[in-house]
C-alpha cells in the first residue's frame, strides 16, 4: 500500500520511526527528502502527485515536531 493511499500520517511515522535505522540521526536527512516531495504538488502536469505530496507535507510536520 502506498503511503498517499493511506492517509494515516500518524501510523506512516510509527513505520518509518521503527524501521529507519538511527531515526533521531536521520530526521534531517527525512525532512529534506518530504520537503522536496511536497513540493511535487506545485508541478501542474503531474496531478497524480498531489495525494502524495499532501502526505509528504504532514509526514514532514510530523517529523519536525518529533522529540524525545
Amino acid at each position: 500500500m502506498a503511503i498517499a493511499e493511506d492517509e494515516q500520517p500518524g501510523k506512516w511515522l510509527w513505520h518509518i520511526k521503527n524501521k529507519l535505522p538511527d531515526y533521531w540521526d536521520n530526521r534531517d536527512m527525512l525532512k529534506q527528502i518530504f520537503d522536496f516531495l511536497k513540493d511535487t504538488r506545485d508541478i501542474t502536469n503531474m496531478p497524480h502527485w498531489k495525494k502524495a505530496a499532501q502526505m509528504a507535507e504532514h509526514l514532514y510536520v510530523l517529523v519536525d515536531n518529533d522529540h524525545i
